[in-house]
């Protein structure tokens, strides 16, 4: 996890050593943002090359710094032997909601081309 100048990401680290960081401040949102406490992974795709996978996480933004109001995505990264990208789906939700009562939505937006 990234925490620069009140924005934060994740960065994720393969079994090799290789950084892939997912810079959240630039698909997500721009804004000031914080992370949700929970990290939820699912295989996408099994592979004997290597699983494919979602992260997802929620990602609290700050969008309106006048009224302080907060709104929460959840970003959805696809995790594969290749490489690690986020999306650029934003799935809105309630701020601490729960990533399983939309999975068909976190599981299409980590295979956009899968259906």
């Amino acid at each position: 996890m990234l925490d620069s100048d009140s924005r934060m990401s994740v960065t994720i680290v393969d079994p090799q050593g290789r950084k892939w960081p997912l810079s959240y401040d630039q698909v997500i949102s721009r804004s000031f943002t914080s992370l949700g406490p929970i990290a939820q992974w699912r295989v996408i795709e099994r592979s004997p090359g290597g699983d494919v996978m979602a992260l997802t996480i929620e990602v609290n933004a700050n969008e309106d710094p006048e009224s302080g109001k907060v709104t929460s995505y959840f970003a959805v990264a696809k995790v594969a032997p290749s490489g690690s990208c986020v999306t650029g789906n934003r799935i809105r939700t309630q701020r601490g909601g729960a990533a399983g009562s939309c999975s068909g939505q976190l599981e299409a937006a980590a295979m956009p081309g899968a259906q």
